[in-house]
C-alpha cells in the first residue's frame, strides 16, 4: 500500500487521467491501471470537494482548511453524499477495515442498550456506558461504532447530543435521577432513549410503572362577556392540572405515571394557537373577535382530540351555528321587478337585514342581540356574498329586507343560488312560470 502525500494532486491526476508519481518503485499510470466506476465517483466528489476548498482558500485569506497536504477537509455539508458513494468500497478508519455506512436511519437500529436499575441510596441510576465505546460527529450527524457509520435521524442527534452534554467531561458511565425526577424522567426521557437503542428496565421499577391511556377534556364556561377554559389530562383515576401541575389520584400504591407527552403537546400546541391567556389562575378570553375566532375555528379542532364540556352560557353563544337563510323569489304585482326576500329561523326581521348588511361589508360574524355568533363564513353565506358581489348590491338596496332587481337578472340569479351551496331557495309563482318560458 502507498501513502498519497499530496491529496490534492491525486485527485487532479484522476480527473485529468493524468499519471501520479508515488514512489521511484510505483506511480500511478492511467494506461496501465484502472479504477473501478465506483471508486472513480468517490475520488470525483472528493475532487469537487477539493477545489472548493481551494476556493475559499483564495478568497478568504482566513480561511485556513487543512495545513496538511495528505488530509482533505470534509465539509457536514457533503459528507451523506460522500458516506453515499462509499458504501460497498475498501475503507479504513483506525484499525477498522472494511468499514460499513447505514445511511438510512428509518432501516437500521443502533447498537446501543441502557439499563435502568434501582440506586442504593434510593435514586434511580441509568446505565449508559454503551455511548463510552461510539464515537460521535455532532456537527455531521453520524455516530460509529465498531467498523459502522450510522447516520442519525435529527431527532436521534438531538437526544445524542443531549446525553453527551449529560455525561460530563469525563464520560461518567451511569446516571442518577432523583426518585421525584422519575414521573418526568419515564415520560420525557424513555421515549428517547427507544428511538436510539434498545432499554432494559429492572423488574422492581417496571412493576412501578403505569401507563393507562390519555384522556383529555376541557371545560369551557362565558360569564359576563368573558370566556374561561380549563383543560385536565385524565390517566386512568389520576388527574393532571397542565397548567399548574398539580396531580391527584386516589391511588395509594407508589406508582410512577408515563404520560403520553406526544399527545399532550398536540393538544397544548393547538390551544396555545388560540388567543386565551393565563393569569396564574385561570385561562381566559375577552371581546367578540377572540371569542368568535376560539368556538368556530378551534373549537372543532380541539373536539376531535379532547372532550368538551361547556356550561349553557358558552354553547348558547354557537346555537345558530347551523342556521342557513331561506329565500324567497318573485316578480313583484307589476312584471318589472324581481324581489328577493330573506328569512332565518329563530331571527326577527330587523337582524336579518343586519346580517345580510354583514355579508355585503364581508364581516366574519354578524352577532345578535341575545349575544350569539352567527358565522358568515361557512358555504351558504359565501354564495350569498357571491351573489352580492356579482349583483353589485350595496348596502342600502338590503335595507327594507327586499332586494329589489331587473326581471332580466333572474336567470343570473337562478344559476348563482342553484349552483351555490347551503342557500334554500323558494320559488314564487310569477318567477317559476318565467323561468320556464
Amino acid at each position: 500500500m502507498y501513502v498519497v502525500k499530496n491529496i490534492g494532486e491525486f485527485l487532479q491526476s484522476i480527473e485529468e487521467g493524468t499519471p501520479y508519481y508515488f514512489t521511484s518503485k510505483f506511480s500511478f499510470e492511467p494506461s496501465e491501471h484502472y479504477l473501478l466506476e465506483e471508486d472513480r465517483k468517490a475520488l470525483h466528489l472528493l475532487r469537487e470537494i477539493q477545489k472548493n476548498e481551494e476556493f475559499f482558500h483564495s478568497q478568504q485569506s482566513y480561511y485556513w482548511g487543512t495545513q496538511n497536504d495528505r488530509f482533505l477537509l470534509i465539509s457536514p455539508m457533503v459528507i451523506d453524499r460522500l458516506f453515499f458513494e462509499l458504501q460497498g468500497r475498501n475503507v479504513v478508519f483506525r484499525d477498522y477495515a472494511p468499514v460499513l455506512f447505514r445511511v438510512n436511519p428509518e432501516e437500521h437500529k443502533l447498537p446501543l442498550t441502557f439499563r435502568l436499575e434501582k440506586g442504593a441510596a434510593g435514586e434511580f441510576e441509568l446505565d449508559v456506558a454503551d455511548l463510552r465505546d461510539v464515537i460521535f460527529f455532532e456537527s455531521y450527524g453520524w455516530l460509529f461504532q465498531d467498523g459502522t457509520f450510522y447516520k442519525l435521524s435529527p431527532s436521534q442527534k438531538d437526544i445524542i447530543s443531549k446525553f453527551f452534554s449529560s455525561m460530563g467531561p469525563y464520560g461518567e458511565s451511569s446516571l442518577l435521577v432523583a426518585q421525584q425526577q422519575m414521573e418526568t424522567f419515564i415520560s420525557y426521557v424513555m421515549p428517547g432513549l427507544k428511538e436510539i437503542g434498545q432499554v432494559e428496565v429492572a423488574e422492581q421499577i417496571s412493576d412501578q410503572i403505569v401507563s393507562p391511556p390519555l384522556n383529555v377534556k376541557m371545560f369551557i364556561d362565558d360569564r359576563d362577556e368573558r370566556m374561561s377554559a380549563r383543560i385536565e389530562y385524565h390517566y386512568g383515576n389520576i388527574v393532571i392540572d397542565p397548567f399548574r401541575e398539580e396531580v391527584t389520584h386516589d391511588s395509594k400504591q407508589d406508582i410512577i405515571l408515563m404520560r403520553d407527552m406526544e399527545k399532550e403537546q398536540e393538544i397544548m400546541k393547538l390551544f396555545e394557537s388560540t388567543p386565551f391567556k393565563y393569569n396564574g389562575k385561570e385561562c381566559y378570553i375577552e371581546g367578540d373577535n377572540e371569542i368568535y375566532n376560539f368556538m368556530f375555528t378551534a373549537v372543532p379542532k380541539l373536539a376531535q382530540k379532547a372532550e368538551l364540556y361547556m356550561s349553557e352560557a358558552a354553547r348558547s353563544l354557537t346555537l345558530l351555528k347551523d342556521s342557513k337563510p331561506i329565500t324567497k323569489i318573485d316578480v313583484d304585482s307589476g312584471g318589472n321587478l324581481l324581489e328577493i326576500r330573506f328569512d332565518m329561523e329563530g331571527i326577527d326581521e330587523q337582524e336579518v337585514r343586519q346580517i345580510l348588511q354583514s355579508v355585503v361589508e364581508k364581516k366574519k360574524y354578524y352577532r345578535l342581540s341575545n349575544g350569539a355568533f352567527v358565522s358568515l363564513e361557512n358555504e351558504t353565506f359565501q354564495t350569498m356574498n357571491q351573489l352580492f358581489t356579482e349583483l353589485h348590491i350595496n348596502k342600502s338596496q338590503l335595507k327594507a329586507g327586499v332586494l329589489q332587481l331587473p326581471v332580466y337578472r333572474s336567470l343570473q340569479v337562478d344559476e348563482i343560488i342553484s349552483e351555490g351551496a347551503g342557500i334554500q331557495p323558494g320559488w314564487g309563482r310569477s318567477f317559476a312560470s318565467l323561468s320556464r318560458n
